[in-house]
Protein backbone atom coordinates (compact mmCIF):
# COMPACT_ATOMS: atom_id res chain seq x y z
CA UNK A 1 0.00 0.00 0.00
CA UNK A 2 1.00 3.84 -0.77
CA UNK A 3 2.03 5.43 2.02
CA UNK A 4 -0.09 8.75 3.13
CA UNK A 5 2.44 11.43 2.77
CA UNK A 6 4.19 12.51 5.51
CA UNK A 7 5.83 15.87 6.73
CA UNK A 8 8.20 16.65 8.98
CA UNK A 9 8.28 20.41 9.51
CA UNK A 10 8.50 21.08 13.13
CA UNK A 11 11.75 21.95 13.71
CA UNK A 12 11.47 24.00 16.56
CA UNK A 13 10.34 20.60 18.17
CA UNK A 14 13.83 19.29 18.17
CA UNK A 15 15.07 15.84 18.32
CA UNK A 16 12.57 13.12 19.25
CA UNK A 17 11.87 10.22 22.01
CA UNK A 18 13.04 8.27 18.82
CA UNK A 19 12.71 7.06 15.49
CA UNK A 20 8.84 5.62 15.87
CA UNK A 21 7.50 9.45 17.39
CA UNK A 22 6.41 11.44 15.11
CA UNK A 23 6.50 15.78 15.91
CA UNK A 24 10.14 15.55 15.97
CA UNK A 25 13.21 14.27 14.29
CA UNK A 26 15.61 11.33 15.05
CA UNK A 27 18.79 13.59 15.10
CA UNK A 28 19.56 17.18 14.20
CA UNK A 29 23.46 18.41 13.59
CA UNK A 30 24.84 21.98 13.38
CA UNK A 31 21.00 23.08 12.49
CA UNK A 32 19.60 26.19 13.47
CA UNK A 33 16.12 25.65 14.53
CA UNK A 34 15.21 28.76 16.74
CA UNK A 35 16.14 31.49 14.43
CA UNK A 36 13.33 31.45 12.38
CA UNK A 37 10.04 28.89 13.97
CA UNK A 38 8.96 26.25 11.41
CA UNK A 39 11.96 26.52 9.37
CA UNK A 40 15.76 24.91 9.34
CA UNK A 41 19.21 26.45 8.26
CA UNK A 42 22.86 25.50 8.99
CA UNK A 43 24.37 26.54 11.81
CA UNK A 44 27.52 28.68 12.29
CA UNK A 45 30.76 26.52 12.10
CA UNK A 46 33.41 25.98 14.75
CA UNK A 47 36.65 26.48 13.72
CA UNK A 48 40.34 26.20 15.48
CA UNK A 49 41.36 29.27 17.29
CA UNK A 50 44.11 28.16 19.17
CA UNK A 51 46.60 26.66 17.16
CA UNK A 52 49.47 24.27 18.44
CA UNK A 53 49.44 26.31 22.29
CA UNK A 54 46.60 23.99 23.82
CA UNK A 55 48.09 20.09 24.53
CA UNK A 56 45.82 19.15 27.20
CA UNK A 57 42.19 19.25 27.35
CA UNK A 58 40.93 22.60 28.98
CA UNK A 59 38.02 21.07 31.10
CA UNK A 60 37.46 24.28 33.39
CA UNK A 61 37.27 28.13 32.42
CA UNK A 62 35.94 31.77 33.35
CA UNK A 63 35.57 34.95 31.41
CA UNK A 64 36.67 38.22 33.62
CA UNK A 65 34.53 41.23 33.32
CA UNK A 66 37.52 42.85 30.59
CA UNK A 67 36.05 40.06 28.35
CA UNK A 68 39.16 37.81 27.92
CA UNK A 69 39.10 34.32 28.80
CA UNK A 70 40.65 31.85 31.00
CA UNK A 71 40.97 28.16 30.46
CA UNK A 72 42.53 25.45 32.27
CA UNK A 73 43.47 21.81 32.40
CA UNK A 74 43.22 18.95 35.15
CA UNK A 75 45.82 16.85 33.00
CA UNK A 76 48.82 19.98 33.78
CA UNK A 77 49.29 23.50 35.30
CA UNK A 78 48.84 24.98 32.44
CA UNK A 79 46.29 28.17 32.22
CA UNK A 80 45.80 29.58 28.80
CA UNK A 81 44.13 32.98 27.99
CA UNK A 82 41.79 33.82 25.18
CA UNK A 83 41.26 37.27 24.04
CA UNK A 84 37.50 38.40 22.11
CA UNK A 85 38.74 37.93 19.37
CA UNK A 86 40.16 34.20 19.70
CA UNK A 87 44.13 34.84 20.31
CA UNK A 88 45.13 31.97 22.30
CA UNK A 89 48.20 32.14 24.40
CA UNK A 90 50.08 30.40 27.42
CA UNK A 91 49.89 32.72 30.38
CA UNK A 92 50.86 30.13 33.37
CA UNK A 93 52.08 26.86 34.21
CA UNK A 94 50.75 26.12 37.76
CA UNK A 95 53.91 25.65 40.43
CA UNK A 96 51.14 23.35 42.49
CA UNK A 97 50.06 21.30 39.91
CA UNK A 98 47.12 20.49 37.87
CA UNK A 99 44.52 22.42 37.59
CA UNK A 100 40.79 21.44 38.53
CA UNK A 101 38.78 24.71 38.14
CA UNK A 102 38.64 28.88 37.81
CA UNK A 103 36.76 31.42 39.10
CA UNK A 104 36.51 35.40 39.18
CA UNK A 105 35.26 37.41 42.13
CA UNK A 106 35.75 41.04 43.37
CA UNK A 107 38.88 41.64 41.00
CA UNK A 108 40.83 38.10 41.15
CA UNK A 109 40.78 35.43 39.43
CA UNK A 110 41.20 32.26 41.24
CA UNK A 111 42.24 28.39 40.05
CA UNK A 112 42.34 25.57 42.27
CA UNK A 113 45.13 22.94 42.30
CA UNK A 114 44.99 19.71 44.43
CA UNK A 115 45.29 21.64 47.37
CA UNK A 116 45.93 24.67 47.28
CA UNK A 117 44.03 27.60 45.85
CA UNK A 118 45.84 30.27 43.80
CA UNK A 119 45.02 33.99 42.89
CA UNK A 120 46.11 36.95 40.80
CA UNK A 121 44.77 40.39 40.31
CA UNK A 122 42.76 40.78 37.34
CA UNK A 123 44.57 43.63 35.61
CA UNK A 124 47.69 41.52 35.94
CA UNK A 125 45.59 38.48 34.59
CA UNK A 126 45.06 40.39 31.59
CA UNK A 127 48.13 42.64 30.95
CA UNK A 128 50.47 40.58 31.88
CA UNK A 129 51.72 38.01 28.62
CA UNK A 130 53.39 35.67 31.12
CA UNK A 131 52.01 35.56 34.73
CA UNK A 132 54.39 37.11 37.36
CA UNK A 133 52.21 38.63 39.97
CA UNK A 134 50.24 35.10 40.40
CA UNK A 135 50.36 33.62 44.16
CA UNK A 136 49.80 29.64 43.55
CA UNK A 137 49.74 28.77 47.17
CA UNK A 138 46.92 31.90 48.25
CA UNK A 139 45.47 29.55 50.41
CA UNK A 140 45.22 25.73 51.68
CA UNK A 141 42.66 23.72 51.03
CA UNK A 142 41.43 21.04 54.22
CA UNK A 143 40.65 17.62 51.27
CA UNK A 144 42.50 17.01 48.23
CA UNK A 145 40.68 17.78 45.00
CA UNK A 146 40.39 14.62 42.86
CA UNK A 147 38.25 16.13 39.55
CA UNK A 148 37.13 19.42 37.79
CA UNK A 149 34.94 21.22 39.53
CA UNK A 150 33.19 24.90 39.27
CA UNK A 151 33.46 28.09 41.40
CA UNK A 152 30.35 30.06 41.50
CA UNK A 153 29.53 33.37 44.13
CA UNK A 154 26.60 33.98 45.47
CA UNK A 155 25.90 36.33 48.49
CA UNK A 156 29.11 38.13 48.07
CA UNK A 157 31.35 35.33 48.30
CA UNK A 158 32.77 32.69 46.24
CA UNK A 159 32.30 29.45 47.43
CA UNK A 160 34.66 26.43 45.56
CA UNK A 161 33.67 22.57 45.96
CA UNK A 162 36.44 20.82 47.64
CA UNK A 163 35.63 17.19 48.14
CA UNK A 164 32.76 16.93 51.18
CA UNK A 165 33.49 20.91 51.56
CA UNK A 166 32.29 24.11 50.70
CA UNK A 167 35.45 26.52 50.75
CA UNK A 168 34.65 30.33 50.65
CA UNK A 169 36.20 33.48 49.85
CA UNK A 170 34.06 36.36 51.39
CA UNK A 171 34.35 40.12 50.09
CA UNK A 172 36.71 41.21 52.72
CA UNK A 173 39.14 38.52 50.81
CA UNK A 174 39.37 36.27 53.26
CA UNK A 175 39.43 32.42 53.12
CA UNK A 176 37.62 29.69 55.08
CA UNK A 177 38.07 26.16 54.11
CA UNK A 178 34.95 24.77 55.52
CA UNK A 179 31.91 26.93 55.20
CA UNK A 180 30.23 23.95 54.70
CA UNK A 181 30.77 20.09 54.92
CA UNK A 182 28.62 17.04 53.74
CA UNK A 183 28.81 13.61 54.53
CA UNK A 184 32.28 11.81 53.57
CA UNK A 185 30.96 9.59 50.58
CA UNK A 186 29.81 13.25 48.82
CA UNK A 187 32.47 14.77 46.15
CA UNK A 188 31.12 18.14 45.21
CA UNK A 189 31.28 18.71 41.37
CA UNK A 190 29.90 22.01 40.96
CA UNK A 191 27.32 24.44 42.14
CA UNK A 192 24.56 27.30 41.18
CA UNK A 193 23.21 30.15 42.58
CA UNK A 194 19.10 29.33 43.46
CA UNK A 195 17.04 32.17 44.75
CA UNK A 196 18.94 33.36 47.57
CA UNK A 197 20.77 30.14 47.86
CA UNK A 198 23.55 27.85 46.66
CA UNK A 199 22.30 24.44 45.22
CA UNK A 200 25.22 21.75 45.35
CA UNK A 201 25.55 18.72 42.99
CA UNK A 202 27.99 15.82 44.45
CA UNK A 203 29.64 13.04 42.35
CA UNK A 204 29.61 9.52 44.35
CA UNK A 205 31.10 7.07 41.63
CA UNK A 206 29.78 4.66 38.82
CA UNK A 207 28.86 1.74 41.46
CA UNK A 208 27.02 3.69 44.02
CA UNK A 209 24.32 5.76 42.28
CA UNK A 210 22.79 7.66 44.73
CA UNK A 211 24.36 11.72 44.05
CA UNK A 212 22.89 14.32 46.14
CA UNK A 213 21.54 17.74 45.69
CA UNK A 214 22.11 19.66 48.58
CA UNK A 215 20.56 23.26 48.95
CA UNK A 216 22.69 25.84 51.44
CA UNK A 217 21.60 29.50 52.53
CA UNK A 218 25.50 30.14 52.47
CA UNK A 219 25.68 30.81 56.12
CA UNK A 220 23.61 28.31 58.80
CA UNK A 221 26.07 25.24 59.36
CA UNK A 222 24.27 23.04 57.44
CA UNK A 223 22.28 22.69 54.20
CA UNK A 224 18.48 23.59 54.33
CA UNK A 225 17.07 20.88 51.64
CA UNK A 226 18.32 17.68 50.58
CA UNK A 227 17.82 15.18 47.76
CA UNK A 228 19.06 12.22 46.06
CA UNK A 229 18.60 11.04 43.08
CA UNK A 230 19.55 7.47 41.28
CA UNK A 231 22.98 8.39 38.83
CA UNK A 232 26.29 8.05 39.60
CA UNK A 233 26.83 12.00 40.11
CA UNK A 234 25.38 15.27 38.92
CA UNK A 235 27.85 16.47 36.07
CA UNK A 236 27.13 20.04 35.18
CA UNK A 237 24.26 22.64 36.06
CA UNK A 238 22.34 24.07 33.13
CA UNK A 239 21.41 27.77 33.52
CA UNK A 240 18.27 28.05 31.63
CA UNK A 241 13.93 29.05 32.08
CA UNK A 242 14.98 26.76 35.01
CA UNK A 243 17.97 25.25 36.62
CA UNK A 244 18.95 21.78 34.36
CA UNK A 245 20.92 19.18 36.11
CA UNK A 246 23.01 16.65 33.93
CA UNK A 247 23.69 13.91 35.44
CA UNK A 248 25.02 10.17 35.35
CA UNK A 249 26.36 8.56 32.48
CA UNK A 250 23.76 7.87 29.81
CA UNK A 251 22.78 11.85 28.76
CA UNK A 252 19.98 12.15 31.53
CA UNK A 253 19.02 15.75 31.97
CA UNK A 254 16.82 16.81 35.52
CA UNK A 255 15.17 19.94 36.52
CA UNK A 256 15.41 21.29 40.29
CA UNK A 257 11.86 21.63 41.72
CA UNK A 258 12.98 23.45 44.44
CA UNK A 259 13.40 20.53 46.53
CA UNK A 260 14.32 17.76 44.36
CA UNK A 261 15.47 17.08 41.03
CA UNK A 262 12.78 15.93 38.36
CA UNK A 263 13.45 14.04 35.18
CA UNK A 264 13.35 16.09 32.14
CA UNK A 265 14.77 14.45 29.15
CA UNK A 266 17.60 12.07 28.15
CA UNK A 267 19.59 13.65 25.61
CA UNK A 268 19.65 12.02 22.30
CA UNK A 269 21.47 11.78 18.89
CA UNK A 270 19.25 9.15 16.63
CA UNK A 271 20.71 5.53 17.69
CA UNK A 272 23.95 6.38 19.20
CA UNK A 273 24.11 6.33 22.66
CA UNK A 274 25.11 10.09 24.92
CA UNK A 275 27.94 9.28 27.03
CA UNK A 276 28.22 11.38 29.73
CA UNK A 277 30.84 12.59 32.85
CA UNK A 278 31.84 14.99 35.06
CA UNK A 279 31.58 18.17 33.13
CA UNK A 280 30.60 21.21 35.51
CA UNK A 281 32.41 23.93 33.50
CA UNK A 282 30.78 22.05 30.03
CA UNK A 283 27.47 24.61 30.34
CA UNK A 284 26.73 27.90 28.99
CA UNK A 285 23.86 30.10 27.86
CA UNK A 286 24.04 32.26 24.93
CA UNK A 287 21.20 34.69 24.46
CA UNK A 288 19.02 32.43 26.79
CA UNK A 289 19.43 29.36 25.00
CA UNK A 290 20.82 26.98 27.24
CA UNK A 291 24.01 24.84 25.85
CA UNK A 292 26.04 21.80 26.83
CA UNK A 293 29.11 20.05 25.12
CA UNK A 294 28.70 16.13 24.64
CA UNK A 295 31.09 14.03 22.58
CA UNK A 296 28.32 14.35 20.07
CA UNK A 297 28.55 18.29 19.95
CA UNK A 298 27.12 20.82 22.01
CA UNK A 299 23.51 20.74 22.56
CA UNK A 300 20.96 23.08 23.18
CA UNK A 301 17.92 23.27 25.26
CA UNK A 302 15.61 25.86 24.89
CA UNK A 303 13.54 27.64 22.31
CA UNK A 304 12.94 30.53 20.37
CA UNK A 305 9.60 31.80 22.44
CA UNK A 306 7.60 31.33 25.01
CA UNK A 307 5.03 29.69 22.65
CA UNK A 308 7.28 26.89 21.61
CA UNK A 309 8.12 23.94 23.11
CA UNK A 310 11.11 23.48 24.45
CA UNK A 311 13.45 21.46 22.44
CA UNK A 312 16.75 19.34 22.03
CA UNK A 313 18.76 20.19 19.12
CA UNK A 314 22.90 19.48 18.47
CA UNK A 315 23.19 23.25 17.73
CA UNK A 316 26.83 23.14 16.73
CA UNK A 317 29.76 20.33 16.11
CA UNK A 318 33.39 20.88 17.05
CA UNK A 319 36.19 21.49 14.23
CA UNK A 320 37.51 18.32 14.72
CA UNK A 321 36.05 15.24 13.80
CA UNK A 322 37.11 12.40 15.32
CA UNK A 323 36.28 10.44 19.45
CA UNK A 324 35.75 14.09 20.95
CA UNK A 325 36.25 14.56 24.83
CA UNK A 326 34.39 17.43 25.66
CA UNK A 327 35.63 20.18 27.47
CA UNK A 328 34.78 23.74 29.03
CA UNK A 329 32.35 26.43 26.96
CA UNK A 330 32.35 30.24 27.72
CA UNK A 331 30.07 32.29 25.62
CA UNK A 332 31.29 35.85 25.69
CA UNK A 333 29.05 38.61 23.80
CA UNK A 334 27.91 36.72 20.90
CA UNK A 335 30.63 34.44 20.86
CA UNK A 336 31.59 31.07 21.76
CA UNK A 337 34.95 29.42 23.09
CA UNK A 338 35.05 25.99 24.11
CA UNK A 339 37.61 22.99 24.50
CA UNK A 340 38.32 19.79 23.38
CA UNK A 341 40.09 17.04 22.87
CA UNK A 342 40.37 14.67 19.66
CA UNK A 343 41.43 10.67 19.54
CA UNK A 344 41.43 9.81 15.64
CA UNK A 345 42.81 6.22 15.91
CA UNK A 346 46.88 7.59 16.18
CA UNK A 347 46.93 10.45 17.51
CA UNK A 348 45.49 13.09 19.96
CA UNK A 349 44.86 16.62 19.57
CA UNK A 350 43.97 19.69 21.66
CA UNK A 351 41.77 22.49 20.95
CA UNK A 352 39.73 26.13 21.63
CA UNK A 353 36.99 26.66 18.79
CA UNK A 354 34.98 29.34 18.16
CA UNK A 355 32.01 30.44 16.18
CA UNK A 356 33.65 31.32 12.62
CA UNK A 357 31.67 33.63 10.29
CA UNK A 358 30.84 30.34 7.87
CA UNK A 359 27.81 27.89 8.17
CA UNK A 360 28.05 24.58 9.05
CA UNK A 361 26.49 21.80 6.52
CA UNK A 362 23.37 20.78 8.80
CA UNK A 363 22.38 16.73 8.85
CA UNK A 364 18.85 16.51 9.23
CA UNK A 365 17.72 12.66 9.97
CA UNK A 366 13.62 12.20 10.09
CA UNK A 367 11.99 9.78 11.98
CA UNK A 368 10.13 6.79 10.48
CA UNK A 369 8.27 6.76 7.69
CA UNK A 370 5.87 3.61 7.22
CA UNK A 371 4.39 2.16 3.97
CA UNK A 372 5.29 1.71 0.27
CA UNK A 373 7.13 4.98 0.05
CA UNK A 374 8.28 6.53 -3.21
CA UNK A 375 9.97 9.29 -2.56
CA UNK A 376 10.66 12.61 -0.72
CA UNK A 377 10.79 16.07 -1.11
CA UNK A 378 12.53 18.87 0.54
CA UNK A 379 10.77 22.18 0.09
CA UNK A 380 13.00 25.48 0.64
CA UNK A 381 12.77 28.91 1.28
CA UNK A 382 16.32 30.00 0.21
CA UNK A 383 19.07 28.35 -1.72
CA UNK A 384 22.00 30.66 -2.07
CA UNK A 385 24.18 30.72 -5.00
CA UNK A 386 27.05 27.62 -4.57
CA UNK A 387 24.61 25.73 -2.02
CA UNK A 388 22.48 22.91 -2.06
CA UNK A 389 20.56 19.66 -0.44
CA UNK A 390 21.43 16.01 -0.40
CA UNK A 391 19.88 12.82 0.82
CA UNK A 392 20.90 9.51 2.22
CA UNK A 393 17.76 7.16 2.72
CA UNK A 394 17.42 4.33 5.56
CA UNK A 395 15.04 1.74 3.29
CA UNK A 396 13.21 -1.06 5.57
CA UNK A 397 16.12 -0.49 8.14
CA UNK A 398 18.44 -2.09 5.60
CA UNK A 399 21.67 1.73 6.49
CA UNK A 400 21.89 4.31 5.02
CA UNK A 401 22.68 4.99 1.14
CA UNK A 402 22.87 7.68 -1.20
CA UNK A 403 19.31 8.89 -2.74
CA UNK A 404 19.46 11.48 -5.30
CA UNK A 405 17.43 14.75 -5.83
CA UNK A 406 16.96 17.20 -8.17
CA UNK A 407 16.35 20.67 -7.72
CA UNK A 408 12.82 21.70 -8.98
CA UNK A 409 12.31 25.56 -9.56
CA UNK A 410 8.77 25.22 -10.35
CA UNK A 411 5.99 26.36 -8.27
CA UNK A 412 6.72 23.65 -5.46
CA UNK A 413 10.39 24.77 -5.58
CA UNK A 414 11.88 22.03 -3.66
CA UNK A 415 14.59 19.16 -4.24
CA UNK A 416 12.59 16.20 -4.84
CA UNK A 417 13.92 12.47 -5.81
CA UNK A 418 15.38 11.25 -8.71
CA UNK A 419 14.13 7.53 -8.83
CA UNK A 420 11.66 5.79 -6.53
CA UNK A 421 12.49 4.54 -2.70
CA UNK A 422 10.10 1.68 -3.28
CA UNK A 423 10.60 0.68 0.00
CA UNK A 424 8.23 -2.40 1.81
CA UNK A 425 7.57 -1.09 4.90
CA UNK A 426 9.37 2.15 6.28
CA UNK A 427 11.82 4.74 5.36
CA UNK A 428 14.09 7.36 6.95
CA UNK A 429 16.04 10.12 4.77
CA UNK A 430 18.83 11.88 6.11
CA UNK A 431 19.17 15.33 4.53
CA UNK A 432 21.87 17.49 4.46
CA UNK A 433 21.66 21.04 3.86
CA UNK A 434 25.03 21.84 1.78
CA UNK A 435 26.41 25.48 2.75
CA UNK A 436 28.67 27.77 1.19
CA UNK A 437 31.03 30.51 3.06
CA UNK A 438 28.64 31.98 5.29
CA UNK A 439 25.48 30.75 3.44
CA UNK A 440 23.25 28.08 4.31
CA UNK A 441 19.89 26.57 2.85
CA UNK A 442 16.69 27.37 4.22
CA UNK A 443 14.11 24.59 4.34
CA UNK A 444 10.76 24.44 5.50
CA UNK A 445 9.78 20.51 5.44
CA UNK A 446 10.12 17.50 4.19
CA UNK A 447 7.39 15.10 2.90
CA UNK A 448 7.91 11.65 2.01
CA UNK A 449 5.25 10.09 0.44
Amino acid sequence: MAAKPTTFGSFHNGIALSKKIAGGFHSLKSCDIHSQAGAATGSFAFEKTSGTIVDNLPDSSVTLPSGDSFFATSSSGKIWKVTTSGVTSLVHTNTQGVNFGLGYFMGYLYYASATKLGRIAESNASSEATWSSQTDSWATFTNTNVHPIKMEEQNASLFIPNRNYVAAVNSAGVFEAASLDLQSQHSITTCIPAGTGLLIGTWVGNYHNQAGLFLWDTYSPSYIVDSYIDEAGVNAFIRGEMIFIQAGLVGNIYYWSGEKAVLYKRLRDGDTVIVTGINPSGAANLNGLPLFTTRQGIYSLGRGDASLPVAQNIEYVYSATNTITPGAIQVVGGQIFTGWKNFDGVTTTYGIDKLSNNKSYAIITTCQAKGVIKSVKVFYDSIPAGTSISARVNKDNSGFVTHDLVQDDGDERCFRSVVDVMSKSSAQFEITLVSSGSNSPIIDAIVVQ
